[in-house]
């Protein structure tokens, strides 16, 4: 068997059995044909006298042949058995706000101070958290390597990964007068083995009048609607029916 397999697929009996040791793992709802390309039949003329030997690629494991993909690239499912993950890769999620304004505009957090409250699920074990956590631009903690730094990093308490999820500064944007009763993206967070999955406002926005240009300070969002009067217009000014989403960019 060892023999006659080598000659149809071009390794030796010791590499087949860790790759047919690798398939038994794997569910049946996985296309097997992407973990190897077969190499078409030869004759025995035409076949080499020795097996190829493994190559390393610089994007990931070890690979059968050169031109079959590496392990890396497998999209295992959360449950069973599943290729060994090369790193956590940062991805970038945008909150988008929709509210009715009236009256008033350049609706936006105040300061560095500001704390988005977030609630966060691990993309490992997909354990979601319960409780409210904040961040804000004001806190940064180093990431493992000391190359880089992040606004909250945490350890899942259910798989013990580390992860941590970043504020990126230059993405946070106003929401005006023209933008009301439509979805806006107000901030992106760069994140590392978490993804937000709800958002509460609280205290700590800032708006100015539409027509007046009055400032307005500290509006809170928590009850989803916020009103005041603008005395250089005698008129009344609100931020109305606020809801939210996060879109994956």
């Amino acid at each position: 068997w060892g023999i006659g397999y080598s000659g149809v697929f071009g390794v030796n009996s010791e590499v087949l059995g860790l790759i047919v040791g690798y398939l038994g793992c794997i569910p049946p709802q996985w296309d097997r044909t992407h973990l190897f390309r077969v190499r078409p039949h030869k004759p025995p003329s035409a076949q080499t006298a020795s097996p190829p030997a493994l190559t390393r690629s610089p994007a990931g494991p070890p690979r059968i042949h050169p031109w079959s993909p590496p392990l890396s690239d497998l999209h295992a499912p959360s449950w069973g058995c599943q290729p060994q993950t090369w790193g956590t890769f940062p991805h970038k999620f945008g909150l988008q706000v929709k509210a009715t304004l009236e009256n008033i505009s350049k609706l936006r957090p105040d300061g560095e101070d500001f704390r988005w409250y977030l609630k966060l699920k691990c993309a490992n074990c997909r354990e979601a958290s319960d409780k409210w956590q904040y961040i804000s631009l004001m806190e940064s903690v180093p990431l493992k390597g000391g190359r880089s730094s992040a606004s909250m990093v945490q350890k899942c308490k259910l798989c013990s990964r580390e992860n941590s999820i970043d504020i990126l500064r230059d993405t946070i944007k106003p929401y005006n007068t023209e933008d009301s009763e439509r979805f806006k993206t107000v901030v992106h967070f760069e994140c590392r083995g978490l993804e937000p999955v709800d958002f509460q406002p609280q205290g700590g926005f800032i708006a100015e009048g539409a027509e007046s240009g009055t400032r307005f300070s500290e509006i809170n969002l928590l009850e989803k609607d916020w009103t005041e009067y603008d005395e250089k217009i005698q008129k009344s000014v609100g931020v109305y029916e606020v809801t939210h989403q996060f879109v994956k960019i």
